[in-house]
């Protein structure tokens, strides 16, 4: 890096601009994110209008110190930074009333950049105006000498610097703010210090503005950086947005900018932009926080803003919009040429009516990338921020098991296509891959060991075939590091959770068991049933169901109208939205009436209004639901969550004597190919 950064002093601005960077991170999307707001723009022009008089100020101290070559290298340093806050700017404010120019400002909306104005000025305007100030007063010619007891303020022409910088301590004793302001602008020194010899007493600007919050900030506002000068609350927190706002008026003042910067202008001001804005500002936020050591580059790529570099992770934004763009189309088909790994993000409004086929038929790579990022509806849980829980869950770990493999030199392999499914935290390339992982023991994280002993994860899944008798429980390993015995359940995590109310005569346990069962002997994915190890005697039902629930990744939901009037079953159905699992909604048939109605689905809705019947069923107000320690939950049941899921209805398959679906029927099929779609994809 040193060595770049050596080389690249000889490489001109133009250059610069011309070399692509690779974006680690490159989010595509359909909408407009260059859209500029009048209101907006006004109220930019309002925060400027504040600190005119001081960027007129700041020109003209700028203009003097040109013709003063005598100036030390600390004062030229100050004026190279003064130029350079004042030209960021003004090059935004002429770009917000060009038309023609180029919009964008790389971190910031233009509603943060007006509010981080005042901000600016106090902690970094000001300050280098002050600096730049004192040197070049003090390096002008020789002023005349003071007479003794001479008052000195503003009006005293030619003043010499101690005197000023004596009178200065004066006001700053007197707790005079503004006679001290007044001497600063004439170039007085708030570092100024007199050690008296009779009596050996240090006399400093700098300690009597330490007596008040509001001197030690005008200090500060005028470029005092003693180390004894305090900081309040209120000076660090204008450095912090000072520093950032600085940084991004930098960006686009240098000549070497494209508009291919990290986020879009206005975000908070967009109308059909408004997901996407919000979608990448959240990611923004969410990388930061999951990348805390090295953050990886992000760029955008949109209709108006052509990122032309490569990318070693794409995060497409699919909606309504993204397949009648031709040009994004196209680009995105070159990104998978070039090895991309793509992650599909179906937006609000993005309707998926063949999970199949979810993408749209104007980007048919999508078929060799299975994994999508569902954000088609908002977390109950997180009204403020819809998606940064989800991100942080789902999409960070995929984006740093791809980042780490680009960084170990990986290449992308592609193959036929795979099943689709939505991303998970952990995705195996075949069930080869699977079988030869090893897991760690609980016991030994929980006592922070260094090396951790770990089991065979086929070891796991022989323990978990086996139920004692006895006590309804898996089988349990015995770890040789820690010397403890540990339950399967807590090494082998049950990633499929199967939901469902008992039926008539246990009709719908027994169809549950069996399908449980054969989808175990195909994808080797273990799975939590309250019966057959599922729980073990004495175990509490809602721990262990809110642990089923928060530990799976696949919701197999076999919905009956019995189900739909069960307070457990409804306790477990709120639990799985909040959680925003993926369900496969199973429509299950009838076999006869329950205590909590027919032990089957009855409803007669077709297409995506499927799950409506659910809604108009449920009674919360029937007697057992009201006397459920949740009650409180079942007044607003969020049945529209299933409306995310196209449901396989197996009322019209013909059952085994047992009650289980016929071998490799068409039903059995689709449940199982769902299910693998959540967990593997082909290399």
């Amino acid at each position: 890096m040193a060595l770049w950064q050596l080389s690249s002093i000889g490489i001109s601005s133009e250059e610069s601009a011309a070399i692509p960077e690779l974006a680690q991170v490159l989010v595509m999307t359909a909408a407009n994110m260059m859209q500029k707001s009048a209101a907006a723009i006004s109220a930019f022009d309002n925060a400027y209008a504040t600190v005119a008089t001081v960027i007129t100020s700041s020109k003209a101290i700028i203009e003097q110190a040109q013709t003063n070559a005598a100036l030390d290298k600390k004062t030229k340093s100050s004026l190279v930074r003064l130029s350079k806050i004042v030209d960021g700017i003004e090059s935004l404010r002429s770009r917000l009333h060009d038309p023609s120019a180029s919009h964008s400002n790389g971190f910031f909306s233009l509603g943060e950049l007006s509010a981080g104005l005042g901000d600016l000025l106090e902690s970094m305007l000001r300050p280098q105006y002050g600096r730049c100030l004192r040197g070049v007063v003090r390096q002008g010619p020789a002023p005349a000498a003071v007479n003794r007891n001479q008052v000195v303020d503003a009006s005293t022409p030619g003043i010499a610097p101690p005197a000023l910088d004596k009178a200065l301590y004066t006001a700053l004793q007197q707790d005079d703010k503004t006679e001290a302001q007044r001497l600063l602008e004439l170039g007085a020194d708030p570092s100024y210090m007199l050690l008296n010899c009779f009596c050996f007493r240090l006399r400093s600007s700098v300690a009597k503005a330490n007596k008040s919050e509001v001197l030690q900030n005008l200090l500060h506002s005028f470029g005092c950086d003693d180390p004894d000068l305090r900081k309040s609350e209120t000076v660090i927190r204008r450095e912090n947005v000072g520093k950032r706002l600085d940084e991004c008026l930098q960006q686009i003042s240098a000549p070497s900018f494209q508009a291919t910067a990290d986020m879009p202008l206005f975000p908070d001001e967009m109308s059909q932009a408004t997901d996407s804005g919000e979608w990448i500002k959240t990611l923004r936020h969410v990388i930061d926080i999951h990348f805390s050591k090295f953050k990886p580059s992000t760029e955008i790529f949109s209709p108006d803003r052509l990122y032309h570099g490569k990318a070693q992770v794409l995060l497409v934004l699919l909606d309504d919009a993204t397949c009648r763009c031709p040009g994004l189309c196209d680009r995105f088909a070159e990104l998978d040429r070039e090895g991309c790994q793509v992650i599909g993000v179906p937006m609000p409004g993005f309707k998926i009516d063949n999970y199949a086929e979810w993408w749209p038929a104007s980007m048919p790579a999508f078929k060799y990338h299975s994994l999508f990022f569902d954000c088609r509806w908002e977390q109950p849980n997180d009204a403020c921020n819809r998606w940064e829980v989800k991100m942080a869950k789902e999409l960070m770990p995929q984006v740093h098991q791809y980042l780490d493999e680009w960084t170990d030199g990986s290449k992308k392999q592609l193959g036929a296509p795979s099943a689709p499914g939505a991303l998970q935290e952990r995705i195996y390339v075949s069930i080869q891959d699977m079988r030869e992982s090893m897991l760690p023991c609980p016991r030994c994280l929980e006592r922070g060991e260094a090396n951790p002993g770990a089991f065979n994860r086929d070891e796991c899944v022989l323990h978990f075939l086996a139920v004692d008798d006895m006590t309804n429980t898996k089988g349990m390993l015995y770890c040789g590091t820690c010397q403890n015995r540990v339950m399967v359940k807590e090494v082998l995590r049950r990633v499929i959770f199967c939901s469902y109310n008992w039926g008539k005569d246990l009709s719908t346990q027994k169809l549950a068991k069996s399908l449980c069962h054969k989808i175990f002997l195909v994808t080797e994915m273990p799975y939590w049933l309250d019966v057959e190890g599922g729980m073990g005697f004495g175990d509490e039902l809602v721990s262990e169901m809110r642990e089923g629930v928060a530990g799976c990744k696949v919701v197999l939901l076999m919905i009956s109208d019995a189900f739909c009037n069960s307070g457990n079953c409804l306790f477990e159905y709120i639990n799985i939205v909040e959680n925003n699992k993926y369900v496969i909604p199973l429509l299950v048939p009838d076999h006869g009436e329950t205590r909590t109605g027919p032990s089957g689905w009855t409803g007669q809705y077709q297409g995506n209004d499927w799950w409506k019947h659910a809604q108009d069923i449920c009674e919360h107000q029937r007697p057992d639901l009201l006397t459920h320690p949740r009650a409180d939950l079942f007044k607003k049941i969020p049945w529209n969550y299933l409306a995310n899921f196209q449901p396989v209805d197996l009322r019209g398959e013909i059952l085994k004597d047992d009650g289980s679906l016929q071998d490799d029927s068409a039903a059995e099929r689709e449940i199982i190919r769902r299910v693998i779609s959540r967990f593997f994809r082909r290399s």
